[in-house]
C-alpha cells in the first residue's frame, strides 16, 4: 500500500494543478476512460522497483487522508468512481504518454 502524505508540503505538493490524474490524462490523450490507469499498471509491473511514488507518481488513500482526497474530487480532476487518487509527475506522465501513443498509433496507421 501506498505511504500516506503527511507533511504539509507534501499535501501542497499534492494539489499542484501540474499533477495530472488518470482522468486528466485521458482526456489530453482523447482516450477511452481507464487507458492512462491500464498504461500505469503496465510500467508498475514492467519497471518493478524503478516507478517510485514520489517521484513519478502520489497517492491519495480516500480511507485514510479523506480531507485531502475530497479537495480532489472537488477540484474535478477525478471520475466520479475514483476511490484512490493517483497524481502523476511530469516524469511519469512523459512516460504513460509514450504507451498511449505507441498503442493508439499502432490501432491507426
Amino acid at each position: 500500500m501506498a505511504a500516506d502524505i503527511g507533511a504539509q508540503s507534501d499535501a501542497a505538493r499534492i494539489t499542484d494543478p501540474q499533477l495530472k490524474t488518470f482522468k486528466q490524462i485521458d482526456d489530453l490523450h482523447h482516450c477511452a476512460k481507464g487507458s492512462a490507469f491500464r498504461a500505469f499498471k503496465q510500467l508498475s509491473m514492467r519497471q518493478q522497483g524503478q516507478w517510485r511514488e514520489g517521484e513519478h507518481f502520489y497517492c491519495v488513500d480516500s480511507r485514510t487522508q479523506p480531507a485531502l482526497f475530497a479537495q480532489i474530487q472537488r477540484s474535478g480532476r477525478l471520475y466520479a468512481s475514483t476511490v484512490n487518487a493517483v497524481l502523476v509527475t511530469d516524469a511519469g506522465y512523459q512516460t504513460i504518454a509514450q504507451i498511449l501513443a505507441n498503442t493508439y498509433d499502432s490501432r491507426n496507421p
